[in-house]
């Protein structure tokens, strides 16, 4: 239901067309019943739960640019960053910039790239 109310949200707030309809996909293809929606200053946020609660530590920020079209995908991994890149590593960041057409593609590729997203998709066939 969190999937439909952020979709109404964004349908009010007169959110761009390519927001909503990646909000759509992760409806239809069921990414809905996994991931958790969220919001900030016309940012469409996509966070993995940690023990069933919303944890920003895992967030992909979807961003779209009207003026020039343009769709920037950014995730920056920022979980027990102290703990364990206590070795000055950076963390895992993963960013892409893409033409509004090619949204959808672009999230499926990050979604079934090895990282939490994944992993997250993962447990839940599992559980199915």
């Amino acid at each position: 239901m969190e999937w439909e109310a952020i979709l109404s949200t964004f349908s009010a707030d007169g959110m761009p067309r390519p927001i909503r309809t990646l909000i759509r996909h992760m409806i239809s293809h069921g990414y809905d019943q996994i991931f958790v929606p969220g919001s900030s200053l016309f940012t469409l946020l996509v966070s993995v739960p940690v023990s069933n609660k919303v944890d920003y530590s895992y967030t992909l920020r979807v961003d779209y640019d009207e003026r020039i079209q343009i769709m920037k995908f950014n995730f920056l991994e920022r979980a027990d960053f102290k703990q364990e890149h206590s070795d000055g590593a950076r963390p895992a960041t993963w960013e892409e910039t893409c033409q509004a057409s090619e949204g959808t593609i672009i999230l499926e590729e990050f979604l079934n790239s090895g990282n939490i997203f994944n992993e997250a998709i993962i447990q839940h066939m599992r559980r199915r």
